[in-house]
């Protein structure tokens, strides 16, 4: 079994008598719905569909604990204040005092009740007592939140390789506002409900998967050296060429079909249609003759002109 101190995760605390339709109508997920007892993966967006924050939406006490990334912690709570307005909801940023442990290898279950912790049966499941909270991540994984009389005896970054191998994103400062859910997978582990109401960036969300707009995906990657994670990585291949079914291919090469498809498309559309088909609309006499007699139709006063006409001259008579 190891435990590691999350220095790297950010809580915030949402409470209120409206914390959670607030949160409904902010987040991805149907929080409306949610049992006391499970937690949920989200995202919050921003009205362009982008993510703002992956959060881990823990139902605790009288509202919510929201686990996001540490340097995300005080600007999503100062924006999420702004949508406030005249609910009844309190956002506190609880960073500092809610200690964050991660447990997990065998006999992390046996470390949770030696703790007065009862072990959630399924994944994402809670256990509360007090202060303190337990969420399964997975088997023998689990989150504890608010216990700081854990002893940890190994680093952030092997929890962090758990959540890599889990394909669990994380939105950070650097990140942040750059993705659509769909390209992180948020779909694939049930952060995304696409039955719910309106939330922010709801249709370009809505639009990403019912079109199959989604050109970017997020891939697990396994290399022979150590790679230092920077945002927007520039992977290069050998020989500055891709390579695919073992031969050697110019990335323009998929490029440059695409742009004569979409040259040959354009110039269709652009050539004049044949003279053939104009020609069955060509005037002819018996076209002549018809023009002519709709003018005079036309020209000529209508029945209701002419009686009422005739009641004017004959009342003019009189």
């Amino acid at each position: 079994m190891h435990i590691a101190r999350l220095h790297g995760y950010g809580v915030l605390r949402v409470s209120g008598a409206d914390a959670r339709s607030f949160l409904h109508a902010q987040l991805t997920v149907d929080v409306a719905r949610l049992a006391p007892d499970m937690a949920r993966r989200a995202g919050w967006c921003s009205a362009n569909g982008r993510l703002l924050a992956t959060l881990l939406v823990v139902p605790f006490a009288d509202g919510f604990l929201l686990q996001l990334a540490r340097d995300l912690a005080a600007t999503v709570a100062a924006r999420l204040a702004k949508y406030v307005l005249r609910a009844k909801v309190v956002i506190a940023d609880r960073s500092e005092a809610c200690a964050q442990h991660g447990l997990w290898g065998e006999g992390a279950s046996g470390e949770l009740v030696a703790r007065g912790l009862i072990p959630p049966s399924v994944d994402l499941g809670v256990s509360v007592s007090g202060e303190r909270a337990a969420v399964r991540l997975g088997p023998e994984r689990y989150l504890v939140l608010g216990d700081p009389a854990l002893q940890p005896d190994t680093d952030e970054a092997q929890w962090r390789l758990q959540d890599i191998r889990a394909g669990i994103p994380s939105i950070t400062s650097a990140t942040q506002d750059e993705f659509v859910p769909q390209m992180v997978n948020l779909e694939r582990i049930g952060a995304i409900d696409f039955r719910k109401g309106c939330y922010p960036g709801q249709e370009v969300v809505a639009r990403a998967q019912y079109r199959g707009a989604v050109k970017r995906r997020m891939y697990r990657l396994a290399t022979a050296t150590p790679l230092e994670p920077r945002p927007r990585p520039v992977l290069r291949f050998a020989a500055g060429r891709a390579r695919r079914n073992g031969r050697e291919r110019p990335p323009t090469a998929r490029r440059s079909r695409c742009c004569r498809a979409r040259q040959s498309n354009r110039a269709r559309r652009s050539a004049p249609r044949p003279v053939a088909n104009r020609s069955r609309c060509s005037p002819c006499p018996t076209h002549d003759d018809a023009r002519r007699r709709a003018a005079r139709r036309a020209r000529e006063p209508k029945p209701s002109n002419r009686a009422f006409a005739t009641v004017v001259g004959s009342a003019r008579c009189a």
